[in-house]
């Protein structure tokens, strides 16, 4: 019967309006096979209507949402690129229309309602709290709705102008520079659409000979997102090894220069698993570079979890992540904390390993500034490497002079605290202002360390700052109160000249002799010179008070260190 109605359509000596509404009403309504196919042989038979009925099917295939619906969509863009696209003088016209709406994903709309829900304002949280918080509740349910919509919208835009044009790239494998070009224009997240859009269209070409590939090879700056899904798609998810040809045409892809689009590390992100150790380590500061924390995470895990064995050493992944931020300044600092974190969260990490770590870092110049973070982490989760860490610190002190790093030494100083008493032969090696700035955070290990070094043999300058300062430290907070006291009451105050005076270096070397402890003068010189050249952290130079010509100076110093101590707490708390 069908048949039968198609035929009777075609010889018709004149095919009037009325026949051509009849055929376009099956097509759109419950008989789409019998008007699609009716339409097809008036396009490839009946020139006169050619035209018309060509634009009509070519509409049918971008109105998936729209007056026709999605039944007559699909079935309508498998006539054209099955049937049609052959003819020669048809694909010009199907090819410019394919690619005209493909072209309008560049131009795809912001917001598809630009009704976008605002939050409550913050003063009424002041005025009315539980007014706020049924205005605050609203509007996350309004927002999630308006989301929700958005990438429905969003999704169906896309479908309708891509679907056909993806269709004939099956059949012109030529027509794929023209999507790559068109790619690149669009915003992030149309790219991130387009590529779940794509995803047949990948696995149609397959895992070889596939013109993507190819394509992978040449692709310009910006197609990133597209060459990451592609070789996702191909692997299912890195799962399977890619092909010879997807892993050279990504290292080709990579290693161009990167004005030509070269140099996009996470287009390894799927394969990342299958990559040598050689690979690893050339790309390993890239992968850590330029990806965000979460692909960085991804990176990272998919390294270790790697069986039978990690792609590369944990030890050695560690310490490239600690070395990738040295200093409190670098702009990745964050990011290695959090892959720090996520690392020693990981079953890779034992004693031994976190142990070699340890002591691969403790040989860099300079020690990165996490590394104290890293080993009080260490030592939280492995108590008993404290013996091990007390030889990590009796290093930093005689050979990297820790104090000379604010952060490093603040780690040091909490190291110690939270290690009593093993700590106690590690402190009583720090050289005189050092022992000094140790007492001055910590003033509660003065009791037992002075016990400690009561019954220990020890350099006579240690008993001294125990005892004296103690004292000392005392009679300074009393002057400052009387200083305090005279000052509010506008009455002078004579200070003591012998507060805030520091000792020199001679007359640390003179106290030594005085007391038979000259063979120990040249261990500290290097040290007592280098802390010569730097304020020194004694209380007495911290607590004397200031006289009137030091007060902007004074100012100064108390602004540097909260802005000193808002480091600190990122790296120790």
């Amino acid at each position: 019967t069908d048949k039968l109605f198609t035929q009777f359509i075609i010889n018709l000596p004149i095919i009037s309006e009325d026949a051509l509404k009849m055929v376009k009403s099956y097509a759109s309504g419950d008989r789409i096979t019998l008007g699609l196919s009716t339409m097809r042989d008036i396009i490839l038979y009946r020139p006169k209507h050619s035209a018309q009925c060509l634009q009509t099917l070519l509409q049918y295939t971008t109105d998936g949402d729209g007056e026709y619906g999605r039944e007559v969509s699909g079935p309508a863009i498998r006539c054209v690129v099955n049937k049609l696209y052959a003819r020669a003088s048809l694909k010009p016209i199907i090819e410019q229309f394919a690619i005209e709406h493909f072209e309008e994903l560049q131009r795809t709309p912001q917001y598809f309602d630009p009704r976008v829900p605002q939050p409550p304002n913050r003063e009424l949280q002041l005025k009315d709290a539980k007014q706020y918080e049924a205005q605050l509740n609203l509007y996350q349910e309004s927002k999630q709705k308006w989301q929700h919509f958005e990438v429905q919208e969003l999704k169906k835009f896309l479908t309708n102008h891509s679907q056909l044009f993806f269709a004939l790239c099956t059949q012109k494998p030529e027509l794929l520079s023209t999507l790559i070009a068109l790619y690149i224009k669009c915003r992030p997240n149309v790219q991130m659409a387009v590529n779940q859009q794509m995803e047949s269209l990948i696995k149609f070409f397959g895992n070889t000979d596939n013109p993507m590939i190819g394509l992978i090879a040449s692709c310009p700056a910006g197609s990133e997102l597209f060459v990451e899904h592609v070789a996702r798609i191909l692997t299912d998810n890195g799962k399977e090894a890619p092909s010879t040809e997807l892993y050279n045409a990504l290292i080709v892809c990579y290693f161009r220069e990167p004005s030509d689009g070269g140099g996009q590390v996470r287009i390894f992100l799927p394969i990342v698993t299958h990559l040598d150790e050689d690979m690893v380590n050339k790309l390993l500061p890239a992968l850590l570079g330029q990806l965000d924390k979460d692909h960085c995470k991804e990176a990272v895990g998919l390294v270790l979890k790697r069986t039978p064995e990690p792609v590369i050493s944990p030890s050695r992944l560690l310490v490239s992540i600690q070395k990738f931020a040295p200093i409190e300044t670098s702009p990745h600092i964050e990011k290695v904390i959090a892959l720090t974190n996520y690392c020693l969260g990981q079953g890779a990490y034992d004693k031994q390993t976190l142990s070699a770590v340890l002591q691969q870092l403790v040989q860099e110049d300079p020690i990165p500034v996490l590394f104290m973070r890293t080993l009080i982490q260490t030592l939280l989760v492995y108590p008993d490497l404290t013996k091990f860490a007390m030889n990590v610190l009796e290093i930093l002190i005689f050979r990297n002079e820790i104090w000379k790093n604010k952060h490093l030494w603040d780690g040091f100083i909490r190291c110690c605290h939270m290690t009593q008493p093993e700590s106690y032969a590690v402190l009583c090696k720090l050289a005189r202002s050092e022992l000094q700035s140790v007492l001055q955070q910590k003033p509660e290990l003065r009791a037992p360390l002075l016990e400690f070094a009561l019954d220990s043999s020890v350099r006579p300058y240690v008993l001294e700052v125990l005892k004296e300062d103690g004292n000392k430290t005392k009679s300074e907070d009393t002057i400052a109160v009387k200083t305090e006291l005279s000052q509010s009451q506008n009455l002078p105050t004579q200070q003591n000249e012998n507060i805030g005076k520091k000792r020199s270096r001679t007359d640390f070397v003179k106290g030594s002799e005085n007391e038979n402890e000259h063979e120990h003068e040249n261990e500290f010189t290097s040290a007592m010179a280098n802390s010569n050249k730097r304020i020194k952290l004694d209380p007495a130079s911290m607590d004397a008070p200031a006289d009137d010509g030091n007060e902007q100076t004074t100012q100064i110093k108390a602004e540097e260190s909260s802005k000193s101590s808002a480091y600190r707490v990122q790296f120790f708390l």
